[in-house]
C-alpha cells in the first residue's frame, strides 16, 4: 500500500506545481499580485530590513520598493511609533522561515542582472518556490 501512497504524493505535487508554476506563475505578475505583497510583504520585510538595508529602525526603504513594486498601497506592513521609528506589525517568525529561500533569491540576484533589492524578480521566485517545496520537508 506504501506505493500507492507515494505515488499518490507525487502525483498531487505535480498538480500543485503545473497549476502554481506553470499555469499561474505569482512572481511573473505586477503590483499586489506578486508573491509578496500585502501580509506576505509584511513577515518578508524584516529580511531586506537586517540584510540588505540595515534599515530596521527606519524602514525608509519600503518608501522605494512600495514606489518600484506596488507590493502594498502604503506602508502598511507597521506604523510610525512616537519615538521616531517605525514598528512592523507583523511578527519576525515568518520571516525566519523565509529565510532561505531570501537567501536563495539574493544569490540567484547577484548572478544575474535583476536588483539586489529583496523584492525584484529572483527574491519572489524564491519564496513561491520554497512555498511549494516546505511541505515535502521531513524534519522528523
Amino acid at each position: 500500500m506504501v506505493p500507492y501512497s507515494k505515488i499518490a504524493l507525487l502525483i498531487c505535487a505535480l498538480f500543485i506545481i503545473y497549476f502554481g508554476v506553470l499555469f499561474y506563475p505569482r512572481w511573473d505578475k505586477p503590483t499586489t499580485e506578486a508573491t509578496i505583497g500585502w501580509d506576505v510583504s509584511g513577515y518578508y520585510s524584516y529580511l531586506p530590513a537586517v540584510f540588505i538595508y540595515s534599515d530596521l529602525k527606519k524602514a525608509a526603504f519600503l518608501d522605494t520598493i512600495i514606489e518600484k513594486y506596488h507590493p502594498t498601497p502604503d506602508k502598511i506592513q507597521g506604523y510610525n511609533h512616537p519615538s521616531g521609528n517605525f514598528v512592523f506589525k507583523y511578527p519576525m517568525g515568518q520571516a525566519l522561515q523565509f529565510l532561505p529561500w531570501f537567501v536563495i533569491g539574493h544569490t540567484a540576484a547577484a548572478f544575474t542582472n535583476f536588483p539586489q533589492d529583496g523584492f525584484s524578480w529572483p527574491y519572489q521566485a524564491a519564496l513561491g518556490g520554497g512555498g511549494f517545496l516546505s511541505p515535502f520537508w521531513d524534519f522528523g
